[in-house]
């Protein structure tokens, strides 16, 4: 804990994949049906719902965030986003930068499928684009305003960066606080012996974890009273879900209180052992740590057995790898602006250049179909066109 508290700037990568492989000997899908006959569970669901997937389908999504300071504030910043897959006679890939830098918001599209980049957005594609974080004063009041993507991009972006600021702290406070707990109630125990490994040149210590189940209902009841012993965070919690009011706060207290108890009589039941068991023995936590004991690398593996009533993924088993790689640990993070980046504006040109003459045609087109419906109009009601002429 002592570790994960001494992080104060770093580079986090996150990132989900799925594939679908051959099944292992030892493989089976869950199969548990309550007292009552009824099958149970979202491992169940999600086992039936597999009969919908390909079976050489394979999908990756990577996002990366780093920022200068962390988490006391956070100025400059830089996210990327990246997802590739192959969804059996398809395939993809999508790969994104945004970043904040000073009083400025900076976007690149590095990747995109063809088909959909080819007519909408091939002027974006390797270019870095800027967007001002606030609009641009209005020199003619009277004139309305045309650039409103703009402007919903800047608010979009804004009102993210600021819902991720007012969160953070809470999320951080309550990722000690069960790191705390899980340390006191011994949660976690060793699945194999620690071991030293080489990951790209870089010496990392391995460590494979599991959940000691007679340990879980102590966690569980010793994470709540942290929480509700702890003022300040509830209040953050209870701000976060928009309780404003002693009376609502007072109603979800005792909703939580009838939760609390109905979670600690399941933990007691025959069922829940079943799926504790079945997870324990399709999943695989592992934490790397680096030479200086920092995490490193965090993994978590499961294995997912369809039923056998979905018959194209017969002998197969989906396999979902969620990883967090933190690097880059309290080194100093410097973002500097894209030197070649365009505006916005020049952008939007180049994305549709006759927009405006379409613009002015369709208002040409709209002017003479006015005329023409009031001259059918006083042709219908005079009989003529009129029988006056205009004196010129």
């Amino acid at each position: 804990m002592e570790k994960i508290s001494a992080i104060k700037s770093a580079s986090y990568t996150f990132s989900a994949a799925l594939d679908v492989v051959p099944r292992e000997a030892d493989a089976s899908p869950f199969i548990f049906k309550s007292q009552e006959g009824k099958e149970s569970f979202f491992l169940t669901k999600m086992s039936d719902s597999m009969s919908m997937i390909p079976p050489d389908v394979k999908g990756k999504v990577a996002v990366t965030a780093s920022s200068e300071v962390m988490p006391q504030s956070m100025t400059n910043w830089s996210f990327n986003f990246d997802a590739e897959g192959d969804m059996s006679d398809m395939t993809y890939k999508i790969n994104a930068d945004i970043s904040k830098i000073d009083a400025n918001y900076y976007f690149k599209v590095n990747n995109f499928p063809g088909l959909a980049l080819f007519e909408i957005a091939a002027p974006l594609k390797g270019k870095w684009v800027v967007i001002p974080s606030a609009p641009v004063a209005e020199t003619t009041p009277s004139i309305p305003k045309e650039n409103t993507l703009t402007e919903s991009v800047q608010d979009s972006v804004k009102s993210g960066e600021e819902s991720f600021k007012k969160n953070r702290d809470m999320v951080i406070k309550v990722i000690k606080k069960i790191t705390l707990v899980a340390d006191r109630e011994k949660l976690l125990v060793f699945k194999s012996a620690p071991r030293l490994e080489t990951i790209d040149g870089k010496k990392f210590t391995r460590y494979e974890l599991s959940i000691k189940k007679d340990n879980l209902q102590a966690f569980y009841t010793g994470l709540i009273a942290e929480i509700q012993n702890d003022p300040e965070l509830l209040a953050e919690i209870d701000n976060n879900r928009g309780l404003t009011t002693d009376e609502q706060k007072k109603a979800l207290r005792l909703k939580e209180e009838a939760s609390k108890k109905e979670v600690e009589d399941y933990l007691k039941k025959e069922e829940f052992t079943q799926i504790f068991d079945y997870i324990e023995k399709n999943n695989s936590f592992i934490l790397w740590t680096d030479a200086d004991g920092f995490p490193a690398i965090i993994q978590n593996t499961m294995r997912v057995v369809p039923a056998d009533t979905a018959e194209r993924l017969k002998d197969k088993q989906i396999t979902l790898v969620y990883k967090l790689v933190i690097s880059n640990i309290n080194v100093p993070i410097v973002l500097t602006a894209p030197t070649d980046a365009v505006s916005w504006e020049t952008i939007s040109k180049e994305l549709n250049p006759t927009n405006k003459s379409k613009m002015e045609e369709t208002t040409i087109i709209a002017g003479l179909s006015s005329i023409n419906t009031i001259a059918t109009s006083v042709y219908t009601t005079e009989g003529s066109y009129g029988k006056k002429g205009v004196g010129l």
